[in-house]
This record gives C-alpha cells, sequence and structure tokens, in this order.
C-alpha cells in the first residue's frame, strides 16, 4: 500500500508538469515557498494599515478563507489528470495481485495527503501571524478558530473540484470526457483566477449582502466559512451570519461523502 500511494503521490509532481528542466524536488519546494509567502505578507502588511473588530474582523475573515479556497481549488484543477487512476495506471496496476480497493484506497490517500501538504502550506504562517489582526483574548483559541476555517474552507474546494470531475467521468463517455474535461478546466482555471483578483472587493461586500439578504450569500462559498469562523470564535454575533456556519458544515460532509463514493 506504502508504494501505491508513494507512486500516486509523485503523479502529482510530475516533472513536464513543473519544469523539463529542472529537478522535480526543487521545483515543488519553490512552489511551496511561493505559495506560502502571499498570506503571510498580506496579515504583515494590514496590521499597519488598520484595526479590525466587529464587521472588519468578520470581513477579513472572509478574505483568508477565499484565499485558501481559490489557490487549493486552483491546485487541484491543475491536476485533474492526476486525480483518478488513468489508463496507463490500469494497464500496470490491474495485472497485478491488487484489488481495486486497494488501488483506490491508496489513490485517496495520495490526494489527501496532496490537500493536507498545500493546505498547511498556504495557511501556515499566516495563521502563526494572525493574532497581529485578531488580538482577541485566547490566543490558543484565535490560533485555533482560523486554522480550523481556513483548512475546512481549503479542503471544500478541493472536494467540489474532485467531484466535478468525478460527475463527468460518470455521466459523460470516455471521448466525450476527454473533450469536455479539458473546456471545463481551463473554464475553472479561469474562474478561479478571477475570484483570486475580486476576491479584495467581494470579501467586504459580506456585511452589505448579510443586510440586503442577497441570494449571493448562497452563491460564494467562502461567505458559508466566514459564518463557520463566526461560530467558532464570535465577531459580531450575527444571526444570518451563523447560520452561513451551518451550511457550511453540511456542504462539507455531503462532498466528504461523495469522495469515499
Amino acid at each position: 500500500m506504502r508504494d501505491l500511494i508513494r507512486h500516486f503521490f509523485a503523479g502529482f509532481f510530475d516533472r513536464e508538469a513543473l519544469s523539463p528542466q529542472g529537478e522535480p524536488e526543487a521545483n515543488v519546494t519553490q512552489l511551496l515557498g511561493f505559495l506560502a509567502a502571499p498570506g503571510a505578507f498580506i496579515v504583515l502588511l494590514l496590521q499597519f494599515l488598520h484595526s479590525f473588530r466587529g464587521w472588519d474582523l468578520a470581513e477579513i475573515r472572509c478574505f483568508f478563507i477565499s484565499i485558501s479556497m481559490i489557490v487549493v481549488g486552483f491546485l487541484v484543477v491543475f491536476e485533474w489528470d492526476a486525480l483518478f487512476p488513468d489508463r496507463r495506471d490500469y494497464q500496470i496496476l490491474t495485472p497485478l495481485p491488487v484489488s481495486l480497493f486497494r488501488l483506490f484506497l491508496a489513490k485517496a490517500l495520495a490526494f489527501a495527503l496532496f490537500v493536507a501538504i498545500f493546505l498547511a502550506d498556504v495557511n501556515f504562517l499566516s495563521t502563526l501571524l494572525w493574532p497581529a489582526i485578531d488580538s482577541a483574548p485566547g490566543l490558543l483559541g484565535t490560533f485555533a478558530a482560523h486554522l480550523a476555517a481556513v483548512m475546512m474552507g481549503g479542503l471544500f474546494a478541493a472536494l467540489s473540484m474532485a467531484a466535478v470531475q468525478g460527475v463527468l467521468i460518470v455521466a459523460l463517455p470516455a471521448t466525450a470526457f476527454r473533450r469536455v474535461a479539458v473546456w471545463l478546466q481551463t473554464a475553472l482555471m479561469f474562474a478561479l483566477v478571477m475570484l483570486l483578483f475580486l476576491s479584495p472587493a467581494l470579501a467586504p461586500m459580506l456585511r452589505g449582502s448579510i443586510r440586503q439578504h442577497s441570494p449571493w450569500l448562497y452563491a460564494y462559498p467562502p461567505y458559508w466559512f466566514a459564518g463557520f469562523y463566526e461560530r467558532l470564535r464570535p465577531a459580531v454575533g450575527n444571526s444570518a451570519l451563523l447560520r452561513l456556519g451551518n451550511r457550511s458544515e453540511e456542504h462539507t460532509s455531503e462532498l466528504q461523502s461523495l469522495r469515499h463514493l
């Protein structure tokens, strides 16, 4: 099982997908460093610009949740070809005395390890520095609530992107899947990049959307996890925001069930 997990995990870091001339380990290290830096930089910058309380704090929480979800979601979409066993895997591994259950279990564990590494990388430094933004009493609670919210949001995004491909695989014939998957992958990557640039504008809309009972509250998942964050560590005590937290937990549980199927 360990060899299978190592084989599938290595598939996420294909040499050709990163740099044809470079070493895979060096490329992965550079990528991890590149993704870890922005969150820490933004926290350090914000602590000198503004004091966050109440709705301001809830909105900046939403912004960091958005970053976690968008970056991890983009990585999963970028690695779509490695999410499920491909034809080469079937040709090489199925003649071996390895059951399909063990094959898919190893693939699922490799995917979980991939997501966990990048979730931790994207959010670790910003979580470590987060008390500079949220200076409320209870340092351990501050760390735990922020880490739980951004990790749950990123996990939801990763499972959502994987579920989209899973539905396509089940619903479409192989030839149609290959054509549709390329176009959909491109569209999703474009949408996620756009959301990355729009997230600084979308996060401050949280308060206004709640006051106006906007349907965007239910169309933009980072708002749900801002509600989940509010349940863990209240900043405004708004009942509508707390209800959004219930939505985040329900959808994450549903996606975890789909992934296990």
